[in-house]
């Protein structure tokens, strides 16, 4: 009798075929990619300033809260401020707006253009943050994107 028939799930080819087969039927989505069909998205706008000034150069990034009774917040929202402390936020895929609903807010001052990755390592003068860390480590700032997407996001920090 041929130890190697298909017919048998148990013998040593029918473990590999099933093997393979398996392999292939879960790897499948990461190849083919999921189509996301997460919360929906609105556009948000504003300006930052710090201390009356705007944060030219400097960063916000917005992270959904998820809603009660869910586990999913979805994706988190970027942007970069413009000379005027404007910003226009896209997910963290390049989509422009936010998920609707309520945020968590970070801001982050403008990177050091000069830093090298000697400067990063320990070489050189450590950059020291512009923005206070109750508004990006130690964040209070929150956010409610509406479906209709909104304008008038504007954040006025202080550094007291």
């Amino acid at each position: 009798m041929n130890r190697y028939r298909l017919s048998n799930p148990f013998t040593l080819m029918g473990r590999l075929v099933l093997c393979y087969c398996g392999v292939i039927l879960f790897s499948l989505p990461a190849v083919t990619g999921c189509k996301d069909k997460g919360r929906a998205l609105a556009p948000v706008s504003g300006v930052i300033t710090l201390d009356g000034k705007p944060l030219a150069g400097g960063s916000i990034v917005s992270q959904p809260l998820a809603p009660p009774g869910s586990v999913i917040a979805g994706k988190g929202s970027v942007a970069f401020c413009d000379a005027d402390g404007r910003f226009q936020l896209k997910t963290i895929d390049g989509r422009p707006g936010a998920v609707v609903g309520e945020h968590r807010v970070r801001i982050y001052g403008p990177r050091n253009p000069k830093a090298s990755a000697s400067d990063v390592d320990g070489g050189g003068v450590a950059v020291r943050e512009l923005v206070p860390k109750k508004y990006n480590h130690n964040t209070e700032l929150t956010l409610t994107v509406p479906a209709e997407g909104t304008t008038e996001v504007n954040f006025k920090l202080t550094r007291k």
